[in-house]
This record gives C-alpha cells, sequence and structure tokens, in this order.
C-alpha cells in the first residue's frame, strides 16, 4: 500500500521555528524599549530602529516560509486523502464477505464527496509569499516616508502661510505612508487567515479519516484486527480569541499561535496517521489503475 499521507520531510524545521521564536522576542523588548524612550522624550538611535527593521524582516521571511510548508502539507494531504478514496477497496477473504467490501465502497462514495466539498485554496507559493511581498513594500514605505517627513516637518510649518505646494507635499507623503501602513495590515490579516485555515483544514481531514475509520471497524474486528483510536484529535481553536491575545500581547502571541496550528497539530496529526494506516493497510489494497 503507497504513503497516502505526507512524512516527516513535509512538517517545518523545528530550527525554524526556534530562530523564528528569537527574533519575534527580541522584536518584542525593542518595541518596549522604544515606548519608554518616547515616553520618557529621549530619542531613539537610528542603529536601533535599523536593527528593528532588518529583523522585523527577517521574521517575516521566517513566517513565510512556516506557512509555505505548513500550506503544502495540507494540500499534499488532502490530495492523497482524495486518492486513497477513490482507489481504496476491501481486501476479500474467507472473513471479509462481497457485502462487506460493497457496503465499504459505498461508504467510501459518501466520505469522497466530503473530500471534494474542502475548500479549493489559494495555492501554497502564493499565498505564503503574499505574507512577505506585502510586508515589505509596506514596511519600506513607511519606514522611507516617516524618515522623509521627520527631516522635512519642522522647516515645513516654519513657513506661514503655508504654501498650496507645501500643503499638497505634506498631504502626498501622508497618502502614501497611509498606502503603506494598509498593506501592513492586509499582511497581518493574511496571517490571521493563514492560520485560520490551517486549523479548519486539518480539522476537516481528520474528521473525513474519522468517519473512514469508524466505517472499517465492524469489517476490521471481523478480520480479527483491531483499528486503534486516535490519542490525539485536532482541535477547533477560536480564531477570534487569538488575534484579541495578539493584539493583548503586542504580537507575542503569535510564537504560540504558529507553533500550535503550523506546527505541533500537523506533527501529531502525522504520528497518529502513520500508526492508523498501518493497520488499515492490512485490509485494504489500493488500486494502481
Amino acid at each position: 500500500m503507497p504513503e497516502i499521507v505526507p512524512g516527516r520531510k513535509d512538517l517545518v524545521p523545528r530550527i525554524v521555528f526556534y530562530v523564528y521564536t528569537i527574533s519575534i522576542i527580541i522584536l518584542f523588548c525593542m518595541s518596549l524599549t522604544q515606548i519608554v524612550q518616547t515616553l520618557v522624550d529621549i530619542p531613539t538611535p537610528t542603529y536601533l530602529k535599523l536593527v528593528s527593521t532588518a529583523l522585523s524582516l527577517f521574521s517575516t521571511f521566517l513566517i513565510t516560509y512556516i506557512f509555505y510548508i505548513a500550506l503544502k502539507y495540507i494540500k499534499l494531504h488532502r490530495l492523497r486523502l482524495n486518492d486513497f478514496v477513490s482507489k481504496a477497496e476491501i481486501i476479500v477473504s474467507d472473513k471479509i464477505s462481497e457485502v462487506d467490501a460493497t457496503n465499504f465502497k459505498t461508504a467510501l462514495e459518501i466520505v469522497g464527496s466530503r473530500v471534494r466539498r474542502l475548500p479549493k485554496r489559494v495555492s501554497p507559493p502564493l499565498l505564503s509569499s503574499l505574507v512577505s511581498i506585502l510586508y515589505v513594500i509596506g514596511l519600506v514605505t513607511v519606514e522611507s516616508v516617516s524618515r522623509y517627513l521627520y527631516e522635512i516637518t519642522p522647516e515645513m510649518f516654519l513657513e506661514f502661510p503655508l504654501s498650496s505646494e507645501t500643503l499638497m507635499e505634506f498631504f502626498t507623503y501622508m497618502s502614501i505612508m497611509g498606502i503603506g501602513s494598509i498593506l501592513l495590515l492586509v499582511s497581518t490579516i493574511l496571517c490571521f487567515y493563514i492560520l485560520h485555515i490551517l486549523n479548519r483544514d486539518l480539522y476537516e481531514i481528520e474528521s473525513i479519516e474519522e468517519q473512514i475509520t469508524s466505517s472499517l471497524r465492524p469489517i476490521a474486528s471481523k478480520a480479527d484486527l483491531r483499528l486503534p483510536y486516535r490519542e490525539f484529535t485536532t482541535s477547533r481553536r477560536n480564531t477570534v480569541l487569538y488575534i484579541i491575545l495578539y493584539l493583548l500581547t503586542l504580537g507575542l502571541f503569535s510564537i504560540y499561535w504558529v507553533y500550535r496550528v503550523a506546527i505541533k497539530d500537523i506533527e501529531e496529526h502525522t504520528k497518529e496517521d502513520s500508526r492508523l494506516y498501518s493497520e488499515i493497510s492490512k485490509i485494504l489494497l489500493i488500486r494502481t489503475h
């Protein structure tokens, strides 16, 4: 029986997540430092701003890579599950009758309709890369325009009355910075969306697999086989609550959110699938044509 679930090679390397975690923690500490400096009217050194910007870009590239691997895993899992449902057949023996095989095939057809109804997502490379593209453009735009406005604004408003050219220049740069801020916001919302669909899609796939297993258990018992129950089940996570916690912690909660949804849930699901399908393969065969 061919492999029908993604293997360990498709999972996110832990070292990538550890580096991402360190980056987020450092950024969090730097943000607190800058807030304190602003409150006590102490100018933030230029080099700290540059380090903060570079670290923000670096952590964004890391999360893009994590999202790509996780989204690719879900896509492959769905394709392999669909292939399994369309090609699986009961091994008929003296303990498993033709009637049992036919009943299971009917159950598989019902399950197949659920697989086909799974939402078709944007391709993993495109969806994950949008996070970086929007964030980089937005951050560079905001940083560039804000530094320019910081330099010219004091001199600009020494003139009175302000000329129409001065006002036009000021509002033009403010509009550009507003566009950059919107791109940053859209990039963040896209991260929330990816984490949401990762959880929902994995939950639905697991539910479909459980339906297959449930329909196989009576047949397996006739063949003196025992299909194991899942020791781990994916939970439906409250995305709205997680967004609130993200905002309250100034982004620090993203460490847990990414770890839970894009790494830990997928790892545990893969382990359970390996254990489950090793038993299922004893009573099923997969047609190759």
